[in-house]
């Protein structure tokens, strides 16, 4: 089967995310517009929205309903822009870590704060409004409760730094549930969706670790993933095409260190 063709359509629906989250920053005036920019440019590979396009693309229909596209991107959109809101109120939390390390006594620029809130604050707001657009009370439902869960276990870790907390995980299974649900999917499928999800995780965590240790081969990550009911090669084409565009974004990325918890 050549899967080229898919594959380039995943791709493009995958620039298409891209250019919906530059867009979302018109609004901005610098210096949070820039900050904002940054970190979209620092959450390269999409890999959140990858995965929901990808378990939400039609496998049987030849034509995509337009409306269901623009939702799908929605979706996938959302659940990015909601990674960088994250990582943006991350920026503050470990800008006040580092001071505390140092010896430091408050002594973070105002304006520095001042920005690093307001930019937060703005891209949970865009994402929030990006998943009540795809007009699906149970996206909806599942966006809200991936926040809350993944912003209520990240305060926690600051409080014991011994807890590192996996958000990759977390928000790679609640974006597989979310696009589950966006297309119907049934039980079974959703099932197969969320296990799929933490493959993709353990994927990325090792490509992460290959990339980090100069290219060389990783060691098996520190928890176990959940077991697919799915062999690899029966994977829908789109999942198949994700995993190879996976592959491919091994020389293309950079991972940021952190204090805490994990960027990706």
């Amino acid at each position: 089967m050549n899967n080229q063709p898919i594959f380039e359509t995943l791709e493009s629906e995958i620039e298409e995310v891209q250019s919906s989250l530059l867009a979302a920053t018109t609004d901005l005036t610098n210096p949070l517009g820039e900050l904002v920019r940054a970190q979209i440019k620092n959450s390269q590979p999409l890999i959140y929205g990858a995965l929901a396009l990808a378990v939400s693309k039609p496998q049987t229909t030849p034509v995509e309903d337009n409306e269901l596209y623009r939702k799908r991107i929605l979706l996938a959109s959302a659940l990015e822009m909601l990674h960088i809101a994250l990582n943006v109120h991350r920026l503050l939390v470990n800008a006040a870590i580092q001071e505390l390390q140092v010896g430091g006594e408050n002594s973070l620029d105002r304006s520095f704060i001042g920005s690093t809130i307001l930019a937060g604050d703005y891209c949970f707001s865009r994402a929030a409004q990006m998943a009540a657009k795809t007009d699906h009370p149970r996206v909806l439902a599942t966006f809200s409760l991936a926040l809350q869960t993944v912003s209520e276990e990240l305060l926690r870790e600051q409080f014991k730094p011994s807890n590192v907390y996996d958000e990759t995980r977390q928000l790679l299974n609640s974006g597989a549930q979310a696009a589950a649900l966006l297309v119907g999917l049934s039980e079974k499928q959703q099932q197969e969706a969320a296990a799929f999800s933490q493959e993709v995780a353990q994927q990325w965590a090792l490509r992460r670790q290959t990339i980090n240790d100069g290219g060389l081969a990783s060691a098996p990550a520190s928890r176990p993933t959940a077991k697919s009911t799915l062999a690899t090669a029966s994977f829908p084409p789109y999942w198949q095409a994700l995993q190879q565009w996976l592959k491919r974004q091994q020389t293309n990325v950079h991972f940021p260190a952190t204090t805490h918890g994990q960027y990706r």
